[in-house]
């Protein structure tokens, strides 16, 4: 896709509503906290609704962020995909972890640095790998420093053909 093209508009589009049916979603569930009602029986509709809509918003972005997304590996050698797609799972799943330890024992950081430092370094693996995928120098990939952002600016970068410059 170019960036002039009428595609890459539209994969544009997808992915920022995406982007952003996920962060009303996510706002709507944080709502949802008991803690914030008296807990009558009232109140329980609010607390089921809010997480209700949060959850459907949440998961409507998060497919149509990945149904965008799905074309942009498409170019890729499969054991490229496969770099990718490891590099990016295994590095987000202990960053989440990590994040998960940090705030339920935050006495003991020591384990949360433990899962977060590798999960950064594999994520940003993955992230190179993604740049490398897309016609990019590898140093692309070291948004995925930036997190999921990082890896958002990458996805929205056009993909390079075999006869543009790689720097």
């Amino acid at each position: 896709m170019k960036l002039n093209d009428s595609k890459y508009l539209w994969f544009v589009g997808e992915v920022t509503i995406g982007i952003l049916c996920c962060l009303v979603g996510l706002g709507l569930a944080s709502l949802s906290d008991p803690r914030r009602y008296s807990l009558s029986a009232s109140d329980d509709q609010y607390i089921y609704g809010y997480l209700l809509a949060g959850l459907v918003l949440t998961l409507a972005g998060v497919g149509l962020f990945l149904y965008a997304v799905k074309g942009t590996t498409a170019h890729m050698t499969p054991e490229l995909r496969k770099q990718v797609n490891t590099g990016i799972g295994i590095g987000y799943a202990l960053q989440c972890a990590g994040l998960l330890a940090a705030t339920q024992w935050p006495d003991n950081l020591g384990t949360a640095l433990t899962l977060m430092v590798p999960g950064v370094a594999t994520f940003t693996w993955g992230t190179m790998k993604y740049a490398l995928g897309k016609g990019y120098a590898q140093a692309y990939g070291l948004l995925g420093l930036l997190g999921v952002v990082g890896l958002v600016i990458l996805i929205l970068l056009p993909e390079r053909t075999a006869g543009q410059t790689t720097d």
